[in-house]
């Protein structure tokens, strides 16, 4: 993504005073100046201070090295490449965003119910914290919240927290599948702190733009299993009646890792959601990057200006708006 002070971003300088046109921003603002910054800041300011997880020391042989830089330079390719978005042409949606959601500040109760419904094992990112870690620090979610609303106000989240590991799953335990780069899945972990904000931006953005209710995928629901289910009833019904079916399976090819920035961006304009938390998430893919992991050797360092962070709790939602925008 674009900073947002480029003269050829449509979402860069007029964000804040359109933000102010509804309100959101303002009313942000008039409820931070009232919290104290104490716990919150101190948190930031230590995370900022810490420094990347150091190499245990561990040598590789010249050609794991090698390998790793094989791995690495085709998934630059992949994530750090030029935009080739065009536009959502004559894709349209009559479903206006309801901002309301995001009128307040982050309260310590969606704190609290995002770190209980956070799995217990979720691994640390590369900043090393953990739920543990949070619970431990914060257990009533206040101080917290309080940094969190900061965040949300001022539209941005520190550096340190954009930095991330990719590890790769096999999809299969066929060595021929897996000496394609197809045969692997990957799984982008952030910061911890990082992926309980962007859990409770998700929780509000779901309720601000609503999605097809066929669409089953990448959402907290049975699945695909109802979908499935009224195929299999109009199969059987066509069958009955003796009248033709044409049914068309589309199959997304590396589906979370092509989607484009400025495409998220427009759909988001589209759909009539506030500037300013368009800029908020915008920042959160700003100058995100990561460092692909093989065997607990990391390759070097891939910037990600395309895609959605596998791992990431709003990456489903921003995936099926762009998908149905």
């Amino acid at each position: 993504m674009e900073r947002r002070g480029g003269g050829s971003n449509p979402y860069g300088n007029t964000r804040q005073e359109e933000s102010r046109q509804t309100g959101i921003r303002d009313r942000l603002h008039k409820e931070l100046t009232g919290l104290g910054t104490d716990g919150g800041v101190k948190l930031g300011g230590k995370i900022l201070s810490l420094e990347r997880i150091k190499r245990d020391g561990t040598l590789v042989n010249k050609l794991g090295y090698q390998l790793i830089k094989l791995i690495a330079r085709a998934f630059k390719d992949r994530w750090d490449s030029v935009d080739s978005y065009q536009g959502l042409g004559q894709f349209r949606t009559d479903s206006a965003a309801d901002n309301t959601a995001f009128g307040g500040l982050i309260s310590p109760d969606e704190v609290r119910e995002g770190l209980r419904t956070m799995k217990a094992g979720t691994a640390s990112g590369p900043d090393g914290l953990s739920k543990k870690a949070l619970l431990a620090w914060d257990p009533t979610g206040t101080k917290l919240a309080k940094m969190f609303s900061i965040w949300l106000m001022v539209g941005s989240v520190p550096k340190a927290l954009k930095v991330c590991r990719t590890t790769l799953i096999p999809k299969s335990i066929d060595p021929a599948v897996c000496a394609h780069m197809s045969g692997w899945r990957t799984l982008t972990i952030g910061s911890v702190l990082m992926r309980l904000y962007s859990k409770l931006l998700n929780s509000r953005l779901t309720g601000v733009c609503s999605i097809s209710p066929r669409q089953r995928g990448f959402i907290s629901s049975p699945g695909c299993s109802e979908n499935l289910m009224i195929l299999n009833g109009l199969i059987s019904e066509t069958r009955r009646r003796g009248l033709g079916l044409a049914v068309v399976f589309i199959d997304f090819a590396r589906a979370f890792d092509s989607v484009s920035h400025a495409h998220i961006l427009e759909m988001l304009n589209h759909r009539g959601v506030d500037k300013h938390i368009i800029g908020v998430i915008q920042d959160c893919y700003e100058g995100v990057t990561t460092k692909v992991a093989v065997k607990g050797e990391e390759g070097p360092t891939i910037d990600m200006r395309i895609g959605v962070k596998k791992g990431d709790p709003m990456s489903p939602l921003l995936f099926n708006l762009a998908l149905d925008p």
